[in-house]
């Protein structure tokens, strides 16, 4: 009763009055607006506590420093490429089944003449009689071509054309029915060619392969190794390199085909699947910022040649690392190695570090090293 008639008092009623003739918000407004700030700074405050969550007990956040030889790893860039290519982190992989060739120049395969093929070119398709013999191999089925020869000489009766020599055999180094060891004999003019089974890809960004060549495909690969792929797969001819440049995905695969079978206009064709190499005769690669142009690569018939030792590294990709007595043990381990295909080796420290990776990997190859006492040396291919 008392509270109740305070609140109706004549004073309480005059206070009321005056908060509602001044200027500010009404009394009742004002005591609004205050409950929605308070609101508002419990929900903030909810929130607050849900995203901290509760801290585990016996965890303790701590920071260590990356070895030496770790590295951080750079973001890919943007396509379309503009200069220098990122390549992805290498990732170990044995030899590649199928075919490719290699060529040997001033030699021969003397006494396995099974057939012989002669032909005249124009001096101006000079380049593509080793192409032409080269097919007439692969599509040779009585017998089974595994090597070819191939010679060719001024036109003794027309200067404007050439005569081309291709002799194709059964027997290669390679490949001998008879089970007997072939050699080769030095056979000045004469360029010997054999089908190897098993190689590797070797990259080399911002180039592309000049003069243009008899077997070429040209179609569409989302990315570089699905171009690869595709070469891999080709039965037309021996594909050997290939060269791939970024373009905008097709609106619309057709359905039912592989990606790189996908019929798409000239401006999506950006894989080339190529018969010539950067050893085939005569031929030179140019740059071209943007495309990427990889090749298949065998070892010689005696193995892998070596670079000379260099004071160099590879960073973060030491693929196996085992003890060594110096750079020519670990060169053999790198040869002998069969669960990854390995390009490089380093030696420092009684340690031999093989690698996968080798200078033509630009973001990882360092020289000099940064570590004393380390020489590198990789394989010449």
């Amino acid at each position: 009763m008392f509270h109740q008639e305070v609140k109706n008092s004549p004073t309480n009623k005059a206070r009321r009055c005056a908060c509602k003739s001044t200027m500010i918000p009404s009394c009742k407004g004002f005591e609004e607006n205050m409950l929605k700030v308070f609101i508002l700074v419990l929900i903030i405050i909810c929130i607050g506590f849900t995203t901290a969550g509760p801290r585990r007990k016996g965890i303790r956040r701590t920071t260590t420093k990356a070895p030496i030889r770790a590295i951080i790893q750079p973001s890919i860039p943007k396509l379309p490429l503009q200069c220098k290519v990122w390549l992805p982190a290498h990732t170990a992989a044995k030899y590649y089944a199928g075919y490719a060739w290699r060529v040997s120049y001033g030699v021969c395969l003397q006494g396995h003449n099974d057939v012989i093929k002669k032909f005249t070119i124009p001096i101006s398709e000079k380049f593509d009689g080793p192409e032409m013999c080269l097919q007439m191999c692969w599509k040779s089925l009585n017998p089974i071509c595994w090597s070819v020869d191939y010679r060719v000489d001024a036109n003794p009766n027309n200067n404007a054309l050439l005569d081309v020599t291709c002799i194709l055999s059964k027997t290669s180094r390679v490949h001998n029915p008879s089970g007997s060891t072939v050699d080769l004999d030095c056979c000045y003019g004469w360029t010997y060619f054999e089908r190897t089974p098993g190689w590797i890809w070797r990259n080399k960004p911002n180039f592309e392969i000049k003069n243009a060549m008899l077997n070429k495909k040209s179609l569409y690969a989302a990315s570089l190794e699905t171009c690869k792929k595709a070469c891999a797969a080709e039965k037309d001819f021996i594909c050997m390199s290939v060269e791939w440049k970024y373009v905008p995905p097709p609106a619309k695969p057709k359905p039912g085909r592989k990606p790189w079978e996908w019929v798409q206009g000239p401006i999506q064709k950006n894989c080339h699947l190529q018969a010539r190499w950067k050893r085939y005769p005569a031929q030179t690669l140019s740059i071209k910022v943007g495309t990427i142009y990889a090749e298949k690569v065998v070892a010689s018939s005696t193995g892998w040649a070596w670079t000379s030792i260099q004071n160099a590294c590879i960073s973060g990709h030491d693929t196996k690392v085992t003890p060594g007595t110096d750079i020519d043990e670990c060169r053999k381990m790198c040869s002998e190695e069969l669960n990854f295909v390995c390009l490089s080796v380093e030696f420092g420290g009684g340690t031999c570090r093989l690698s996968l990776a080798d200078s033509s990997d630009q973001f990882h190859y360092n020289q000099p090293c940064a570590i004393p006492g380390t020489v590198y040396s990789e394989k010449n291919i």
